[in-house]
């Protein structure tokens, strides 16, 4: 499995968490830390290359897209595009609430707003939504009133 992660912090907690030991090795551009069946790169997403990652057959996009501001949102679709190939898998996981009950990070993220950034690139099937505004007390404390999570599956054209 490989991964981008811009703080070092989460990288060393998640395999702090998970028991795996890790080693960590330097590049020009990142900290790439490698344990059985992982490589995790450390530093900036829009530094990776085809190159340096090889092929890549699924994503799992958690939380990158909604912790971008709408306005930022094309150049990392732009990228993920540029890493992959056609027929590679996605699961993005969106979360919807009234854009003006909170500002982000995270933001919003619509199916109006999906399908202007990856309709033209990517499948796109919604797979399931479940409101989870009592799972998340931080949000709601933000002042939140709905939140709902949205889960998509994405096949790259």
């Amino acid at each position: 499995m490989k991964g981008v992660e811009l703080s070092p912090v989460a990288l060393e907690s998640f395999f702090m968490e998970h028991g795996i030991p890790g080693r960590r090795r330097s590049l020009p551009d990142f900290d790439v830390y490698e344990a059985d069946g992982f490589t995790l790169f450390c530093g900036d997403y829009f530094k990776l290359t085809p190159a340096l990652l090889g092929s890549v057959p699924a994503i799992y996009d958690r939380a990158a897209l909604i912790s971008w501001t709408p306005a930022a949102r094309e150049a990392y679709v732009n990228q993920l595009t540029d890493l992959t190939r056609p027929g590679t898998q996605m699961l993005l996981i969106a979360i919807e609430f009234p854009p003006e009950q909170m500002k982000g990070p995270p933001f919003p993220l619509t199916r109006d707003a999906i399908d202007d950034l990856y309709a033209d690139r990517y499948s796109i099937e919604e797979l399931g939504r479940h409101e989870i505004l009592d799972l998340e007390p931080r949000l709601k404390a933000r002042g939140l009133t709905e939140l709902r999570e949205v889960c998509y599956r994405m096949t790259r054209l």
